[in-house]
């Protein structure tokens, strides 16, 4: 039995898609799996764009897995994305934070400088 398999690559944030075929190995007689590369998902219209050797596109061999992805898999992946968006801004707003802090304990520590020099000297 064969499936197709999607998975996200966390690095760049695309999605690829194998086709997996279930065997029971004679030996073991264990169940085993065997994936092979089908293309990357394109982000746009959920099509699997197919990968052929040497870098060329080969459409003849994954014609039949060219589908839509399912539908809860596309919603998660447009909440994932939202919530990477509200993350880099959250981000971007503690290092602002971050920098006017440094900024007053700078000053602060400037200020001990002076206050100290000023009663030492008396």
């Amino acid at each position: 039995m064969s499936s197709v398999v999607y998975q996200k690559n966390k690095s760049n944030g695309n999605v690829y898609a194998y086709e997996s075929v279930s065997f029971r190995d004679p030996v073991s007689r264990k169940p085993k799996s065997r994936r092979t590369y089908l293309g990357r998902v394109d982000e746009a219209t959920g099509l699997i764009i197919p990968k052929g050797e040497n870098g060329k596109r080969n459409r003849s061999k994954s014609e039949k897995y060219e589908q839509k992805l399912p539908d809860d898999f596309l919603n998660e992946l447009e909440l994932l994305k939202k919530q990477n968006a509200d993350l880099q801004r959250e981000i971007e707003d503690l290092k602002r934070k971050n920098k006017a802090e440094a900024k007053i304990i700078l000053q602060m520590k400037q200020l001990m400088e002076n206050y100290e020099a000023v009663h030492d000297n008396k």
